[in-house]
């Protein structure tokens, strides 16, 4: 099966560091699960299991981090990128049925759909409420600057 390791580089950027990291976070995971799964010769099922239970935790708080910061700054479309996030998790989830079955191979084979997913959704999705800030800190008066980004949601 071809795979090819991605790591994200400025051009997959939304230009707002903590969800760029959380975004390399999501495919470094993926590519890590990948690798271990058809790289080596015997992966164990429980680092299978907790590698995928680990993506999908770290993925489900990201999708919520997201939707924080869409609600704070009232984005127009947040309705409809938080259906996205909706449709994101569904579409994962039909794979996770085969974890702890005898068809688990076939979660493993779809590593690769679940990581062009995640693309998917940041270089569309993700890209429009990124435009959407970077125009409003754009027409903010002077000593408004960088107002909309709720950075203390980032921390710790």
């Amino acid at each position: 099966m071809e795979y090819n390791v991605i790591q994200l580089d400025n051009s997959y950027s939304v230009g707002i560091e903590s969800i760029d990291e959380q975004h390399k976070q999501l495919i470094s995971m993926c590519n890590n699960l990948y690798l271990n799964c058809y790289k080596k010769d015997e992966i164990s099922q429980d680092f299978f299991r907790q590698g995928i239970s680990s993506l999908i935790s770290f993925m489900r708080y990201h999708l919520f981090v997201e939707e924080q910061l869409l609600s704070r700054i009232a984005f127009p479309e947040f309705h409809d990128h938080k259906e996205e996030h909706s449709n994101v998790i569904e579409f994962i989830n039909r794979y996770l049925v085969y974890l702890g079955t005898d068809e688990e191979e076939q979660l493993k084979k779809s590593i690769p759909t679940i990581r062009d997913c995640i693309l998917k959704h940041i270089t569309v999705s993700d890209r429009k409420y990124a435009n959407y800030i970077h125009t409003m800190n754009r027409y903010a008066p002077w000593h408004m600057k960088d107002s909309y980004l709720p950075t203390e949601l980032f921390l710790g």
